[in-house]
């Protein structure tokens, strides 16, 4: 695989940590943020979206972070429409390598969530669940990693990618990015839905 990388939704703390981590392994990150990092585009902004692309046309993978805002009325949540802009644009732009990142509670997992998170976040579980299905039917070289409950703390390397979609727990938001970018070097991921905790983490 080439050595750049389009990160969307680059202004989470998995994305600051991904692009550090590309980047130290002498990769080429572009980070693309709502507000302007290395790129500026608002995902549900088709055009915006399509800039990016043919601005990086040596870009050899994506990874999407994004996803709605739950406690604000977002018109167009991005975890669909934004998702579905990324996947078409990829597609056309000769991308195939496509990594994203939902949440446990989405798809098989649904009842792996908390049910507190599946009465708060049902909305965007259902969304998400939809932006799984599009990149599965999409015809690209797609990994999913559905995170559990997300933490702050430093990277412990312990966390796993684990295929059991009953699979439950925390970990560490610098361990997840730790183990995207593992899986961008990893043909045997193409396909493959994974859940991403740390064992016993709570």
């Amino acid at each position: 695989m080439g050595n750049k990388v389009l990160v969307f939704g680059a202004s989470s703390q998995i994305g600051v940590h991904l692009k550090e981590l590309l980047r130290a392994a002498g990769g080429t990150a572009v980070a693309v943020t709502r507000a302007g990092a290395d790129e500026r585009a608002d995902v549900v902004d088709a055009a915006a979206v399509e800039a990016v692309f043919a601005k990086h046309p040596d870009a050899a993978a994506v990874v999407s972070l994004v996803g709605g805002r739950p406690f604000r009325k977002d018109p167009v949540p991005a975890d669909l429409e934004g998702n579905r802009n990324l996947i078409e644009a990829a597609r056309r732009h000769g991308v195939r390598r496509f990594v994203l990142i939902t949440t446990i509670g989405a798809g098989d997992s649904h009842d792996a969530a908390p049910a507190i998170a599946r009465m708060v976040l049902g909305r965007f579980m259902k969304l998400k669940t939809q932006a799984e299905e599009l990149l599965r039917n999409s015809g690209l070289d797609w990994t999913i990693i559905r995170p559990g409950h997300l933490k702050d703390g430093p990277a412990t390397g312990r966390a796993i990618l684990a295929t059991d979609p009953t699979t439950k727990g925390a970990v560490q938001r610098a361990d997840v990015a730790a183990l995207i970018a593992q899986v961008l070097e990893r043909r045997d991921a193409i396909g493959a839905t994974y859940t991403c905790v740390e064992p016993a983490a709570k």
